[in-house]
């Protein structure tokens, strides 16, 4: 597990993470801390929360939001008092998984190194040359009141906690103590009372009279309408209509192919490492290339290359990866890299090269050269390529002449004709037959209330070409109540079933007698009461959405629940019992190796919960309240 999770975050997803924290700071409004509080706000798990973790929670509470809602939203714009609840969310989320991550080792050395190579190559800190600034890095940690280390630091922590919250959802966890944290969770058992309020018993219950019928469909008849129908007539162009009319210029082919040759004769691909030594380490420039050279006599020595970059290499990012900086790319890498690398095959060491601020020794580890096609090979995909470019030009140009000719008054007859299309007529529709025989965009279109009689549409449907042209509406009409009186009963019966179910829910609450609750169970038929002992939390004798809630609750607690069915759960929880250590194991053997994804699926599903559940949280409130 350990190394998975170490693993586990990579390029993009890194820098997702690290994006999360991104100085600068957002500045907060209202909400601000000010200068009313300082040092320790309080702890979490003890943790202790300070007035930089609170300054923290808020950028990335602000930065997460952007990502969701646009660079758009201002966090500054939200009611203060939301403001600070969404931090206040944050701030626990942040330290409670900090707290986990702990526990588990994850705070370590790795992560730092992560923290480095995400802000080396954050744009950001880039100089004019596209290379890594440090004193651009660390005045705009200094700005936001950090030193250089104290950020990456606070970055690595960041990375693990968000490190954690992604391997929640994707890891197999094999360590013997998650695997044993996360079972006792699992196999948590609840003793427990309840009555309940069955939906289908209540509306079984309920019957209507046929005056009461007539009175709701008379006084609800919007809700008793036929559909509206209409009815279109269409033809559709598509690219491949016009394969036929492309005309292929003389040696296009011939052309083709020797502009290709030309450029993939120079396309070659070339990956190096390097060794670096970084002038602003030393105190002139002298002491700088002496280390330099000292390097290079021993590579000329013969000394391995791979070697010299674990002992010597000055980049912090490609030390531990053999100084690989991957394929030479001229919008990434310096122009004198370049240079150097032009002449270079593969095992090539290159020369000192000296940038603004470092002196570089090259290697090229593999050169790729790409596989040159025969012509008799590529013409026919050039050929193909071509049909394909002009026949969907000719379909653009044939789109921008029909909508000019039908915003000239001209009819669905008189489109298909300059097509030469066949006319294709619907029968009267609804919209939602159009949609399962025709397309969800069609019926959009033929149901836009802007759409007029006789009067053509020319739309482009994700590359496909519709004229379209509305032939009838039928208006909806009242359906006659003998058709409908069974939908009226069932609408009927389950708003007085709400009612009713309302009414007893009141009725319930306010008894305090164990006398007075068990009458109400015996004088209801549709009212049941009954205790379980050692009921799990993916148990089938009650409903998931209620089982969710109930153990996300304390012993003790009092419970008025309503399932997704509609039944209606009061619940008095008792005790919670957990696993012994044999049964433990047993569970843990049952799983082992061949579930161990499911575990981690579970986890996905109640871990954080269980996390939050248990978490000892001691803040200053004052600071989360605002007046």
């Amino acid at each position: 597990m350990m190394e998975s999770l170490r693993n586990f975050l990579s390029g993009p997803r890194l820098v997702v993470i690290i994006a999360l924290l991104a100085l600068p700071f957002v500045f907060l409004g209202t909400s601000s801390l000010g200068t009313v509080f300082t040092g320790s706000l309080g702890s979490i798990n003890g943790e202790e929360v300070t007035e930089l973790d609170y300054t923290v929670a808020a950028n990335i509470r602000a930065n997460k939001l952007k990502e969701t809602y646009g660079e758009q939203f201002n966090f500054n714009e939200l009611d203060s008092q939301l403001q600070v609840d969404l931090i206040r969310q944050e701030l626990i989320t942040q330290k409670v998984f900090l707290s986990e991550d702990r526990s588990l080792g994850l705070l370590n050395d790795e992560e730092i190194k992560i923290a480095k190579k995400s802000i080396v190559q954050d744009p950001s800190y880039r100089d004019e040359n596209g290379n890594f600034d440090e004193a651009l890095f660390e005045a705009v940690a200094n700005q936001n009141g950090f030193s250089k280390n104290d950020y990456i630091n606070l970055s690595g922590n960041i990375n693990a906690i968000e490190k954690y919250r992604f391997s929640l959802s994707g890891s197999l966890f094999q360590l013997p103590n998650e695997i044993s944290k996360l079972v006792n969770i699992l196999e948590k058992k609840a003793d427990i009372d309840f009555v309940k309020i069955d939906s289908q018993s209540l509306r079984d219950s309920i019957k209507n009279t046929l005056t009461e019928q007539v009175e709701y469909y008379n006084q609800n008849q919007e809700l008793f309408y036929e559909d509206e129908l209409r009815s279109f007539q269409f033809f559709s162009l598509v690219s491949s209509d016009y394969s036929d009319k492309v005309e292929i210029p003389e040696d296009y082919a011939t052309n083709y192919y020797e502009d290709y040759l030309s450029k993939a004769q120079s396309n070659i691909q070339k990956k190096f490492s390097h060794i670096m030594v970084d002038k602003t380490n030393y105190e002139n420039n002298i002491d700088a290339l002496s280390k330099i050279e000292l390097i290079k006599s021993q590579l000329d020595e013969g000394s391995s290359f791979e070697d010299l970059v674990a002992e010597y290499s000055e980049d912090i990012v490609t030390k531990d990866q053999g100084g690989n900086l991957d394929y030479f790319e001229e919008d990434v890498f310096p122009e004198e890299f370049g240079s150097a690398l032009k002449d270079m095959q593969n095992s090539d060491i290159s020369s000192i090269i000296e940038i603004d601020s470092s002196y570089h020794i090259l290697k090229v580890t593999e050169v790729l050269e790409e596989k040159i096609k025969s012509f008799d090979e590529i013409s026919s995909e050039i050929i193909e390529e071509l049909i394909s470019a002009e026949s969907l030009a000719l379909l653009n140009d044939d789109f921008n002449e029909l909508d000019q000719l039908s915003l000239e008054g001209s009819t669905i007859n008189d489109l298909a004709a300059f097509t030469s299309k066949e006319i294709k007529s619907s029968s009267l529709q609804s919209i939602s037959s159009i949609n399962a025989e025709y397309d969800a965009l069609i019926s959009d279109i033929v149901f836009d209330d802007s759409f007029e009689l006789n009067t053509p549409k020319v739309v482009d449907l994700d590359g496909t070409i519709y004229v379209l042209s509305l032939s009838e509406i039928k208006e909806p009409e009242l359906k006659p109540f003998a058709l409908v009186q069974e939908e009226v009963n069932s609408s009927l019966i389950e708003i007085n079933a709400s009612i009713r179910r309302a009414e007893l829910e009141k009725e319930y609450l306010n008894l305090s007698l164990d006398s007075e609750k068990k009458t109400f169970v015996e004088d209801n038929l549709f009212v049941s009461s009954e205790s379980f002992k050692d009921i799990k939390r993916y148990s089938s004798l009650l409903p998931q959405d209620i089982l969710r809630n109930l153990f996300e609750s304390n012993p003790g607690s009092e419970l008025s629940l309503s399932s997704i069915s509609g039944d209606h759960y009061f619940i008095t929880l008792n005790a919670y019992t957990y696993p012994t250590d044999i049964e433990k194991q047993e569970v843990v053997d049952q799983y082992t190796p061949f579930d161990t994804e499911r575990l981690a699926d579970r986890m996905n599903d109640i871990m954080n919960d269980d996390l939050f559940d248990t978490a000892k949280i001691d803040l200053n409130e004052q600071i989360f309240t605002q007046e």
